[in-house]
Parts: structure tokens; sequence; C-alpha cells
């Protein structure tokens, strides 16, 4: 059940029917004018009908919103856009809605306004490309040093290198010099030792007495010490035979060699000379090798 009120209310009566159903008598009179006579009857509420209208006109306009305010700096703002923007660039939370009527803005302001806008596009235009160029800058900065860098790197690879390669000669050249000693003092010992069986044997006639001398010769040349320089520049060294044929030395060149599988071909560096097909056949002693050599691989 529902009851259909009238536009205005005339007899007080009324009222304190809709009251005594449980409406609220402020509302009823503030949704219905009453007259003059049945206000003063009512007693509680204000008599000035027209000053009871009057009130509720304003605060309906009150209640309705024409801008938004900001509570941190004080600026009014015309809609949401305008609120988004500002808070974006000042970084302000607080709003609030205000009845208030933001002017618009004349020709002038406008004018003014659209040349700061300019002003600012073009400074943060400027400001983004100092920030290119220092960037830019520190990059170019940054390549050139890690350039600096590994030409030190490189620089320094290679002069260990060379040390490496000076050291492994002086070290060659030590060992070639002890094996050169070694041999003196195996030839001293063997003649030291034929002199001391020739002084226990029988008297010889002078033309006897050269043979020994000449198995001695022999003697002295029994072992052969080779060093081999391969194409990658690293040495190997080993003691052949020296009644071994050069084709064994060959052979042992191909098993132990660090530089590849290509063929190749040994040379001495001084006197110079290259060995051929026929030479493989030849013992070391034939070829002049004992008691020692260095012998050179080509390509």
């Amino acid at each position: 059940m529902y009851i259909k009120m009238a536009s205005s209310i005339d007899n007080y009566m009324d009222i304190e029917v809709l009251v005594s159903m449980g409406f609220d008598k402020e509302r009823v009179l503030f949704n219905h004018p009453v007259s003059e006579e049945s206000a003063q009857k009512l007693g509680s509420i204000p008599t000035d009908a027209k000053s009871l209208n009057q009130s509720s006109s304003e605060t309906s306009e009150q209640a309705c919103a024409h801008s938004l305010k900001c509570e941190d700096c004080g600026k009014m703002l015309r809609s949401e856009m305008d609120v988004q923007a500002h808070a974006a660039r000042t970084g302000h939370q607080n709003f609030s809605e205000s009845s208030d009527h933001v002017k618009d803005l004349t020709e002038e302001e406008l004018i003014e306004q659209k040349l700061r806008l300019q002003k600012k596009v073009e400074e943060r235009r400027k400001l983004r490309e100092i920030e290119e160029k220092e960037k830019s800058r520190a990059q170019e900065l940054s390549r050139r040093k890690t350039g600096k860098e590994l030409s030190q790197a490189k620089e320094e690879l290679a002069q260990r290198e060379i040390k490496r390669i000076a050291e492994e000669k002086r070290k060659e050249k030590i060992e070639e010099k002890r094996l050169r000693e070694k041999l003196k003092e195996d030839i001293a010992k063997d003649r030291a030792d034929f002199k001391a069986k020739q002084k226990t044997s029988l008297p010889l006639k002078n033309n006897s007495i050269q043979s020994p001398v000449v198995l001695l010769e022999k003697k002295e040349c029994n072992v052969c010490a080779i060093q081999f320089r391969l194409t990658n520049g690293v040495t190997i060294k080993s003691t052949f035979g020296a009644d071994e044929t050069l084709s064994v030395v060959r052979d042992f060149i191909s098993l132990n060699r660090t530089d590849g599988s290509l063929p190749f071909s040994l040379s001495t560096s001084f006197p110079r000379k290259v060995f051929c097909s026929d030479d493989m056949t030849k013992t070391l002693r034939e070829l002049d090798l004992i008691p020692t050599a260095v012998l050179i691989l080509t390509r």
C-alpha cells in the first residue's frame, strides 16, 4: 500500500497523519511547501514557508559541484582531466569538489598559456638533447677505454710470447752445450781406456799402431744428438745411432711432430743443405750429421 502525496499540504492534520505513519516531519515539509497558517499550527517548524523553500533551493545549489579544488595548493580545476594533469605535474593527491565556477580564460591568457607551454616543450627538448650528447660522449669514452685496454692486453701477450720463445732458445743452447760436453767427456774417457789397454798389450809395429786410432775415431761417433725445428717454431730433440739411416730419423719426426701432418722436407741451416729422397738410405755418419746436428722442417 502506498499513499500519493500532494504537491502542497495546506492542512496541518495531513502532516500529522504522515508523521504518525513514520515519515520524517522535516522531510515532509522539505518536499511539500506549507501555507503560513499550517506552519504556525505546527509550532516547531519555521513559520516562513517562503524562507524554507528558499533554504532548500540554496542547499540544492550548494550540493551541485561546478569545479574541483586542490587542497594542497588551492588551485581550482575545471575537469577530472585537469586534475589528472595537475597531479602528474605537481604530485599533489588531495582534491575536493567545489561549487565555485572556474572563470574562463581570456584571449590574452590563452596566448600566454600557449607560449608558456611552448617554452616548456622547448626546454624539455634542449634538456633531452643535452642528455643524449652526454650519453653519446660517455659511450665514446667507454669505447676508447675498452680499445686501449684491449690493445695493452695484446701488447702484453706479445711481450710474454717473445720472452717465452727467448727462454726456450736459451734452454736449448744450454742443453746443446751440455750434450757437447758430455760427448767430449765420453771421447776423453774412451781415449784414456784405449791408452791404458795399449800400455798392457805387446809392442806393435808402427803401421799397426794407427789402426786402434782409427777404431777410436769410429767409436767416438757412435752417438748422434739431433735437434729438430718444426714448422710452427717448436723444437724437439733426440739421440740416434751414427749408423742409422736418415729414414729412421724421418719416421721419428712423423711420430712426434706437433705442427700437423703435412708433407715436409729436411735441411740444415749452415752449411745450407736440403736432403732428397736418395739421402734417406744414407747413414748419419755418411751425411756428416755427427756428433750433433740441427735439422729444419720445411713444407
